[in-house]
């Protein structure tokens, strides 16, 4: 854990955010790109993630040195571990979080109490995404972090054979497995942001990958990136 904490602090200050540097970013613009990733399970969200660090760093930009995945295992350390989900939040201003925290309380209505334990992850989700940098599989990411102009949403699909190829030594019955993550997926995404997880009009790209190569999707995901850089760039700049 200590590991995790130490990678996971330095990543956070090596992309803070400086008001005397980028006096435009707030809550509704981020200061760096990211990425989510939603998928069927099986179709290769992890896969995905890997090929684009990997992509990234054969890259010169700047734009694309120093990302992180923001994947399960890191997602459940960051709801277990209390003193790993508030260093995310102190590297912000209290004012500065407390706008993050009214952005994600207005998303999920008058929360219960069981929606009470999802803010927090919620809140750590859309803090990453405001530091940027980063690529979140799964957990509500794209609705999340909708407003965010420089996120790139990706979603997978594959075939059920293929993804059943892929989760079959995880599972004694991965077909089984396979329809419990889809329902659990896309109830998250039902429950909390009244959405479809299906809906294609949540993504930038949806991309089948029984068809299209990891290494291809990283090469496009990569030029949205730098679209995404492009346009909030012009953007600042009309602003000062």
């Amino acid at each position: 854990m200590d590991d995790i904490y130490s990678e996971m602090m330095g990543f956070l200050k090596a992309n803070s955010i400086s008001e005397s540097q980028h006096p435009q970013s707030t809550p509704e613009s981020g200061l760096h790109p990211f990425i989510t990733i939603s998928r069927e399970y099986g179709a290769g969200g992890t896969s995905l993630a890997k090929a684009l660090l990997k992509h990234f760093d054969r890259q010169d930009s700047s734009v694309f040195k120093g990302w992180q995945i923001i994947d399960n295992n890191l997602c459940e350390k960051l709801e277990s571990d209390n003193r790993l989900n508030h260093a995310v939040r102190d590297l912000l201003s209290e004012e500065y979080y407390s706008e993050v925290q009214a952005f994600v309380y207005s998303l999920l209505g008058d929360p219960s109490q069981k929606t009470l334990v999802y803010k927090e992850l919620f809140d750590s989700i859309r803090t990453l995404a405001t530091f940027g940098k980063v690529i979140i599989i799964g957990r509500a990411g794209c609705c999340i972090t909708e407003s965010l102009p420089m996120g790139v949403h990706l979603r997978l699909a594959a075939s059920l054979q293929s993804r059943v190829a892929r989760v079959r030594k995880r599972h004694r019955d991965p077909l089984k497995a396979i329809q419990q993550k889809d329902r659990d997926r896309a109830r998250l995404i039902k429950v909390h942001f009244q959405r479809d997880i299906n809906d294609p009009l949540l993504y930038d790209m949806v991309c089948n990958t029984d068809r299209l190569g990891f290494e291809e999707m990283a090469r496009m995901s990569a030029e949205l990136v730098r679209a995404r850089t492009e346009e909030s760039a012009a953007y600042r700049e009309q602003a000062v």
